[in-house]
């Protein structure tokens, strides 16, 4: 069906007449059924269509609040704490430089008795970027190869940041990995090639340059590549097999990237996957490289055509409609989940401080 693209917020008024039209209807099939002239079956398909195109298609006030935060917080959300140095509470210029430190066979470092902030001792992190069509994937390579060097950079040991890939094939071979392929995706094989290659697109989408990052990520020795294992791809899907792969890996954290209009749908999958399969796993995002709001691109299955911020209005639509399918959870929910996580880790440097 053709969707109204609009904002996150129903008015009342227009959530009222929604409802007396659920009722007007209910009233008029009911008034069927008595008189024999519809079969009890029929007379339910019927009702959950019309409930489907009558009821509201947007979150209420105080939901579409919470969205509001919570997209705000997708989009600057922090990367995870570096491994916490018991006794360092000055931080930087106290004489504990974590640069001087060493790996062990285990996972730790010598000589500063690192301990892992993370709910599960010296889990990697794992970065993952969600798929993205051939027009939007240079935002995401480039947000996934920046988390990885911010969180080097950070103090994080290189060992125990991983970058996660699904192998996905779609360039029209008989090795297709999708059923169907997907117009104007060329599969993971782009994303890491953009990677590797260490370019990006500019902001206006005319050129490319060199990320000039501190530390880059090598391939493969910082990524784990995983076979796809089915024969569609989509958001959902994505999130579950990479919280999936983390929980497999005893993961600390998970950090996502997607592209800015992307993101909050991605992170809220990702939240609602995990708080069902792994509630230990920290979820965090990472927006993509921002690129021009006015460039007409494809989304979606590379079926949605238009500007990216027209995508928007597709993105929060979804996340209502997906929530009311069960997918997702509430906004006010995901926020606190985000809160949750990040007073589990607050707590623990706490008591690791004293």
């Amino acid at each position: 069906r053709k969707r109204d693209h609009g904002a996150a917020e129903l008015p009342i008024s227009a959530q009222r007449q929604g409802r007396q039209k659920i009722r007007r209807a209910a009233a008029a099939l009911r008034d069927l059924l008595l008189s024999g002239g519809l079969s009890g079956l029929c007379v339910g398909f019927i009702f959950l269509i019309y409930w489907t195109f009558a009821s509201p298609t947007k979150f209420d006030v105080a939901e579409a609040e919470a969205l509001t935060k919570f997209i705000v917080r997708s989009l600057g959300d922090a990367l995870p704490d570096p491994p916490h140095v018991a006794g360092d509470k000055g931080g930087a210029g106290d004489g504990n430089d974590n640069n001087n430190l060493t790996p062990t066979a285990a996972g730790g470092t010598r000589g500063g008795h690192i301990t892992d902030s993370s709910s599960t001792a010296n889990g990697p992190i794992y970065i993952f970027g969600f798929s993205e069509t051939d027009d939007n994937v240079a935002s995401v390579a480039s947000g996934v190869a920046h988390a990885y060097s911010d969180l080097i950079t950070a103090g994080h040991p290189p060992h125990a940041v991983r970058i996660l890939l699904f192998d996905v094939l779609n360039d029209g071979s008989p090795q297709d990995t999708l059923e169907r392929r997907i117009p104007n995706y060329s599969g993971s094989k782009k994303m890491l090639r953009l990677i590797r290659s260490g370019t990006t697109r500019s902001s206006t989408g005319r050129s490319q340059h060199f990320m000039n990052l501190p530390h880059p990520p090598t391939y493969p020795d910082d990524f784990e590549v995983h076979k796809w294992k089915h024969s569609t791809i989509h958001t959902l899907r994505e999130a579950k097999a990479a919280v999936t792969a983390c929980k497999a890996a005893g993961a600390s954290a998970l950090v996502i990237v997607a592209t800015p209009f992307h993101l909050p749908r991605a992170l809220l999958t990702t939240l609602s996957v995990a708080a069902q399969s792994d509630k230990h796993l920290k979820i965090y995002s990472h927006t993509g490289l921002p690129l021009r709001w006015d460039e007409t691109v494809t989304h979606s299955q590379g079926l949605l055509v238009g500007d990216r911020e027209s995508l928007l209005d597709s993105e929060m639509e979804r996340m209502f409609v997906y929530h009311r399918k069960g997918d997702l959870m509430r906004p006010s929910e995901a926020l606190e989940a985000l809160r949750k996580r990040d007073r589990r880790t607050a707590s623990l440097y706490e008591a690791l401080s004293n």
